[in-house]
């Protein structure tokens, strides 16, 4: 049975209405401009100079050294077994900020620079219209070095020329001066005053726990009632007869650099947090090598190329990060990668980078167990090839290994296999990974210092 008129009447609008509905859709992809993209997110990266991993809270340092650090891991991600290119700071922060190999990248010592066809990660940034900002207590950082380069504002100089710094007479003694508190206080003044039209990029690296460890009061006395300093000349220290009391009183000294530090990091976190965009801003925390505390019977870093001088902690909070923790190796040579995909950026079209975008395991995971190659020329040339399981160590020309450890059963380092035959299964396929790489570029043009930067850097028991 048909409907009555007043169905009728209706039927024929309804479908008309339909039709419209259809056409609008249909045609709104070409009337309608496309959406904007979502702003690109603020980034953070920190680092924390000779910040060995086992002295931080959650990787399992007993001491509470690390509050601001553990608390943001447990809103981030954190790569349980991540580890420096070198075992002293120009090399390690080259390969950061190339994701190129030491070998490859060029700086493989002070009086050199980074080479310039190296894609820099503040550059791919800036070219993604990133504001890039970096502030730097460390001489090792020097603009000269290649380091500011894709820096908008590179301020490796406030603490440099402070009375007392780097650049004062009394260079001896600036290694030794706590400089965290101003890294803080220079960060939180560029978040006010920053560009809002752009996204951020803020590169921090903070200084104090290089040795000598002369944390500022209350921090000297946190991890010990020891009223005498530690000693001085750390790195001179290794090869000397050291009392138990003695070795205790310079880490409990170690240990007070680094709550000074995190307590310096919280504040800027803090600030971070409070403002617009802090909860969206993607921080990285790492250290750019570790220490060695008689290990192997030497001091400080720089000298080898042992777990307690390259394993670093790298925590990632990302918005929406789980607080996960992800197995297997990672390296510093990942983080330009990595920082790139948190920016929903490509990364560069040369292909040249080497290192792994970690963003896709931030929710937790297993890393595929690659090689790493780590190098270090300080007091001789050695390089050394790192998996998950196993690590060879040698000198050139890198034809065989002159150590090699069984990371499973010995992660002290402490049994080299390197004398046994046949040699432990998996050492044989990364034997050739010691030698140059192919096509391994010449060392770079080294770079000219002037004396007040030669004070520097022999403040820091580098140069000679």
């Amino acid at each position: 049975m048909s409907g009555g008129p007043a169905t009728r009447g209706r039927r024929p609008r309804q479908i008309w209405r339909a039709a419209c509905l259809a056409a609008a859709l249909a045609s709104a992809p070409r009337d309608v401009a496309a959406a904007p993209p979502p702003p690109r997110p603020d980034l953070v990266l920190i680092v924390v100079e000779s910040l060995r991993a086992d002295h931080v809270g959650c990787y399992g340092c007993p001491l509470p050294t690390t509050p601001a650090i553990d608390a943001l891991a447990s809103n981030g991600t954190r790569f349980a077994a991540a580890v420096a290119s070198s075992s002293w700071t120009q090399p390690s922060m080259a390969t950061l900020f190339s994701s190129l190999s030491p070998a490859r990248h060029g700086m493989l010592g002070h009086r050199q620079a980074i080479r310039g066809e190296a894609v820099m990660l503040a550059r791919h940034l800036a070219g993604a219209g990133y504001q890039t900002v970096g502030i730097v207590a460390n001489p090792m950082l020097h603009r000269r070095h290649g380091f500011a380069r894709g820096f908008e504002h590179f301020d490796d100089y406030t603490i440099a020329q402070a009375p007392g710094g780097f650049d004062d007479a009394r260079a001896a003694a600036a290694a030794q001066r706590a400089t965290g508190a101003t890294v803080s206080r220079l960060a939180v003044s560029w978040l006010n005053r920053r560009d809002p039209t752009r996204p951020l990029f803020l590169f921090l690296f903070y200084m104090d726990p290089h040795y000598d460890y002369l944390p500022p009061s209350p921090f000297d006395r946190l991890f010990t009632d020891d009223p005498v300093p530690p000693p001085r000349g750390i790195a001179g220290l290794g090869s000397s007869f050291v009392p138990p009391a003695a070795r205790d009183r310079i880490r409990a000294a170690y240990a007070g650099e680094i709550r000074y530090t995190d307590t310096c990091i919280g504040t800027f976190l803090d600030a971070l947090q409070a403002t617009p965009r802090g909860a969206g801003t993607a921080v990285v925390l790492g250290g750019d090598h570790g220490e060695a505390f008689w290990e192997h019977g030497r001091t400080a870093h720089g000298h080898h190329l042992y777990d307690e001088q390259i394993r670093v902690p790298l925590i990632i909070r990302a918005p929406a990060s789980p607080g996960a923790v992800v197995a297997g190796q990672a390296g510093l040579i990942d983080l330009a990668p990595t920082i790139t995909a948190l920016a929903g950026l490509d990364p560069p079209k040369d292909g040249a980078w080497e290192g792994l975008d970690l963003s896709a395991y931030l929710k937790g995971g297993t890393l595929p167990g690659r090689p790493l190659r780590l190098d270090t020329r300080i007091g001789g040339h050695l390089r050394a090839v790192r998996t998950p399981a196993l690590k060879i160590i040698g000198k050139p020309p890198f034809e065989v290994p002159s150590e090699i450890y069984d990371l499973t059963a010995d992660p002290a380092e402490t049994n080299n296999l390197a004398g046994s035959s046949p040699f432990p299964a998996g050492v044989d396929s990364i034997i050739p990974l010691l030698s140059p790489p192919s096509g391994e570029p010449p060392a770079s043009t080294p770079v000219k210092l002037d004396p007040a930067t030669l004070r520097q850097i022999k403040s820091l028991g580098y140069a000679h």
